[in-house]
């Protein structure tokens, strides 16, 4: 009878740590789709009031600065930056409390997201292979790491036809340099 217990209670465990990783990847797909639409100037300023006026008050600013970060990082490229900075600035305000209203995870991967918004694919591949050391089977991540693959994978190519034509073109103009 004991055994039996054991046996049901360790399944019961396995279950709600199945449904809570299931629940944690489907968040970071929901993010993943939420950073890769585009943000009105309207809910920026939005984002960004909030932000300031919880900042000023020092109540929950980790969720305003986590979602103002976010607005930032589907805006342009000089925003994309700063919300760079402010998920660095979560993720160390995150080291120095235990409060976990915004989980770290989340900030690397929306700096990896940033990362690759701004082209620096190679800093961005390099979080997102920190990230699948930690949870290997995140969908959002590997979709994330697909993109990343794939747009380095296109620049090559450009770089290729780019020095293919350089040479041709060097090559026709010798050849027809020579020709009398």
């Amino acid at each position: 009878l004991c055994t039996l217990c054991i046996k049901d209670y360790f399944l019961i465990y396995l279950n709600i740590t199945e449904i809570f990783i299931k629940y944690k990847y489907s968040e970071m797909n929901r993010l993943l789709e939420n950073l890769s639409s585009p943000v009105s100037q309207k809910e920026l300023q939005n984002a960004e009031r909030k932000f300031m006026s919880n900042y000023e008050k020092d109540s929950s600013w980790r969720n305003a600065a986590f979602e103002y970060a976010c607005c930032l990082l589907r805006s342009g490229a000089a925003d994309v930056r700063n919300g760079i900075r402010l998920f660095e600035d979560l993720l160390e305000a995150n080291d120095n409390d235990d409060v976990d209203e915004v989980t770290n995870d989340q900030c690397i991967f929306c700096m990896a997201f940033g990362y690759y918004r701004i082209e620096e694919y190679a800093t961005s591949l390099r979080i997102i292979k920190g990230l699948l050391e930690v949870k290997p089977h995140c969908k959002a991540t590997l979709d994330l790491q697909r993109r990343v693959n794939y747009e380095i994978t296109l620049r090559r190519i450009k770089s290729a036809l780019w020095v293919a034509g350089g040479i041709s073109i060097g090559m026709l103009s010798v050849i027809r340099y020579l020709r009398p």
